[in-house]
């Protein structure tokens, strides 16, 4: 699949036939392989939606956005310094 953006890849998220799982003519075993989904979580799809549906209800603009983004940057920095620090 050939995306233009990140943003068309979102519920996407590639299937993988288990072929070694099974014998011959058993069930067919498939498996989503979320290692490739775009925000790395099964829930990217609902929040692009919820984000989607606020902004059209004007709810929150590009600004508000980025201030949620900030956030959770500095959270998620947060995070691997305190991880880091209890591997030490």
């Amino acid at each position: 699949m050939v995306c233009d953006n990140i943003l068309e890849y979102i519920g996407h998220t590639p299937m993988v036939r288990l072929n070694r799982m099974t014998d011959p003519g058993d069930a067919e075993v498939l498996v989503k392989y979320e290692g490739l989904n775009v925000g790395g979580s099964i829930k990217t799809r609902t929040a692009f939606n919820m984000i989607k549906q606020a902004k059209k209800d004007g709810l929150i603009d590009d600004d508000k956005l980025q201030e949620i983004q900030d956030t959770i940057d500095a959270l998620e920095k947060k995070l691997f310094d305190t991880m880091t620090e209890w591997s030490e």
